[in-house]
């Protein structure tokens, strides 16, 4: 295993001075102001469309997997026969991760030194020096498109494959195609779990294709958000079966799925909330009604990221992104982060949406957001009132009265992070 000393700037939250403050009242007040330079933000939309122009098809203007596919086989057989005299050979790079979606911090180290790191297209890392030097984990000569990653208390560590979440909104193309769900159960060898397999690796209609995220509870218990459906497994990933929610099979899409404390789930499935209160595969209740003040809005939701709080398993959080269809609204932007003290029984804002000073996932015109792409949101581990969200930047929230908003700073500055698609709180150093 070659050792590739990278530096993966993204670990490293940089908590420097804030810059906008919101106070329970509701008012808004400039503490210190700095713009982000140039037009940061839109260079990933740039890129995209730059991707789809080389990459696609020239008479569709779409990039189909099979065209990928014959395209790599193609270049395979020139290599393999040296057609028209050319010799092929690997220039690199072959030490680059690629766009990082999944982080876990090992809790098997106590030193809190050892840290998975899976990219979208890079396969999976690991560092055991919290991230100055990181090695690539082989995976049997498959580079995987990992999405998401979880690890249960007692240390099996799950890897999900397959992307979307850049697909829909600045490619025209099904999005990184995965292998499904790998395991290991030493933090060296991972081995793909046959239950998961989608069977080929070039069709985005397979069962396994997606795996948006996972979350390991105790006694084997796994559960995955995919593009099939809410998926729960009591054996480690040998079987699954669908969960529900009032006899009905939670067939959509899902995107998100968080274990609390106390084995309570709360997944989205087709941008709406339902939480299990008992942990259980059937126990799942519609928590985004849109009935009444306290219920979780319904309409105009393009994605859901949830948090439980370590220290307390009643309190649970929910980030909502607008899809841009109600009137004065944008893709992408915030529509609201909520609390609930009952599991989602009933929910108060404490982060208001559509505000062009608490702009968590817009640009630095206020013009163009990001939600629906780079999302995330944690709790402190001794804390149930603080959160950290992160989007274009990270925003400290913290509780100050009953009622109102939380107050919220900005803890990240400019480009320090640009995309933060998710966020791990190392406890000694909480």
């Amino acid at each position: 295993m070659k050792n590739r000393r990278l530096l993966f700037g993204f670990l490293a939250l940089i908590f420097g001075a804030g810059m906008i403050l919101l106070t329970t009242s509701g008012s808004f007040r400039q503490i210190v102001g700095s713009s982000v330079k140039g037009n940061l933000a839109e260079g990933l939309e740039n890129g995209w469309d730059y991707l789809s122009q080389i990459r696609g098809n020239q008479s569709t203007g779409e990039v189909d997997p099979a065209d990928v596919l014959k395209a790599r086989n193609q270049v395979s057989g020139l290599r393999k026969s040296g057609a028209i005299g050319l010799n092929w050979s690997s220039m690199g790079p072959d030490n680059f991760a690629g766009r990082t979606r999944a982080l876990i911090l090992d809790n098997r180290d106590n030193s809190g030194s050892t840290v998975f790191a899976g990219s979208v297209s890079g396969g999976l890392w690991k560092s055991t020096t919290s991230g100055l030097t990181w090695n690539q984990i082989q995976t049997g000569g498959v580079i995987l498109n990992v999405s998401c990653m979880a690890q249960s208390k007692s240390g099996e560590i799950y890897v999900g494959t397959g992307e979307t979440f850049a697909s829909d909104r600045f490619n025209l193309f099904s999005g990184f195609i995965g292998q499904g769900i790998y395991k290991s159960t030493d933090g060296n060898s991972f081995t793909k779990l046959a239950s998961t397999d989608p069977g080929t690796y070039n069709d985005p209609t397979a069962e396994w294709a997606f795996v948006n995220k996972i979350a390991a509870g105790e006694n084997n218990r796994v559960i995955a958000a995919t593009n099939y459906g809410l998926k729960y497994s009591s054996d480690g990933g040998q079987s699954w079966s669908m969960a529900s929610a009032g006899g009905e099979n939670l067939s959509g899409t899902s995107n998100e799925v968080k274990i609390g404390p106390d084995g309570a789930i709360a997944a989205s499935v087709d941008n709406k909330l339902y939480v299990s209160p008992s942990g259980t595969a059937d126990g799942f209740i519609l928590r985004s009604t849109g009935i009444g003040q306290d219920s979780l809005p319904a309409e105009g939701v393009a994605r859901i990221e949830v948090a439980f709080a370590p220290s307390d398993a009643s309190t649970l959080y929910a980030v909502l992104i607008s899809d841009g269809t109600l009137s004065g609204t944008l893709r992408g932007q915030l529509k609201g982060i909520f609390v609930s003290k009952n599991k989602g029984e009933t929910w108060r804002l404490v982060g208001p949406g559509a505000s062009p000073v608490f702009n968590v996932f817009g640009n630095a015109a206020n013009t163009t957001h990001y939600g629906d792409y780079a999302a995330s949101i944690v709790v402190s581990p001794t804390n149930p009132d603080k959160i950290y969200v992160g989007g274009v930047n990270v925003w400290e929230g913290l509780k100050i009265l009953d009622d109102g908003f939380y107050q919220w700073q900005q803890k990240t500055l400019g480009d320090a992070g640009l995309y933060f698609h998710q966020i791990f709180i190392n406890p000694a150093n909480e």
